[in-house]
């Protein structure tokens, strides 16, 4: 999945979020495959927290 963030961290979204769920329905991807994605998510969600930035932008 694509994630699209604005410059200022104010909106994201999942370009290819109904793709995905394509793919989960048909089960071409597997319960273990869903779980690193879920995990993924999960942590580039956090790492938009302007707070987690340091000034380049970049992982504090």
């Amino acid at each position: 999945m694509d994630l699209v963030v604005t410059p200022d961290l104010t909106r994201w979204g999942w370009k290819d979020e109904d793709e995905y769920a394509h793919v989960r329905r048909l089960g071409i991807v597997s319960g273990a495959e869903y779980q690193v994605v879920d995990d993924a998510i999960e942590t580039a969600v956090t790492s938009l927290d302007p707070g987690n930035c340091d000034a380049t932008g970049t992982g504090a």
